[in-house]
């Protein structure tokens, strides 16, 4: 199982520890990033950047700005909305995460911050963002970004607006527990 130094930091219960165990085997030799998009306190990236120590791992959140705003597609907000709730707290996640050198933390909102992302290739990608607009943002930034064999998990996909965005088309995906689950 996953040591404790990251499931403190990850709100990831034992089966989504283990379905990202299986993906991360899966990309092991393909080419290109890992992400964790909506990362929380950095668990899961600092995770990974320990797994993949030969690639860049970068994580994205929007930390103290919390949950970004409701919208239409969101119908009944995941059991995680509060709104005006913050987020875990940025230097403490960037503190967390110095230890691994193949690892950055980047504060934004997915919908802005990713459009100035380099053209990178991705291998790994984790979405973790709870509603409609950020996802969909994140899942169409990646479609075209993402390298021969890659994956990405979409976590919460029970969530109304989480399964909205996987199902509008942007990609193909089968539902794996809370998580759902695209392959190249």
């Amino acid at each position: 199982m996953i040591d404790q130094k990251f499931t403190s930091r990850s709100m990831f219960d034992p089966s989504r520890w283990e379905l990202l165990q299986k993906c991360a085997d899966a990309v092991q030799y393909v080419s290109g990033h890992v992400l964790e998009i909506g990362c929380h306190k950095c668990g899961v990236i600092a995770w990974l950047g320990q797994r993949f120590p030969q690639k860049q791992c970068i994580a994205f959140d929007r930390f103290e700005d919390g949950l970004s705003e409701l919208c239409p597609y969101d119908m009944v907000p995941s059991p995680s909305y509060h709104k005006g709730v913050q987020g875990s707290d940025y230097d403490d996640s960037v503190k967390f995460c110095s230890e691994w050198s193949n690892v950055k933390v980047v504060r934004g909102d997915v919908r802005k911050v990713l459009l100035w992302e380099n053209d990178y290739k991705v291998s790994l990608a984790l979405v973790d963002l709870n509603l409609y607009e950020p996802t969909i943002a994140a899942l169409s930034w990646l479609k075209g970004r993402l390298s021969p064999g890659a994956i990405i998990l979409v976590d919460d996909c029970e969530f109304e607006g989480v399964k909205a965005a996987l199902e509008f088309g942007v990609v193909k995906w089968e539902k794996k527990g809370h998580m759902g689950v695209v392959k190249t």
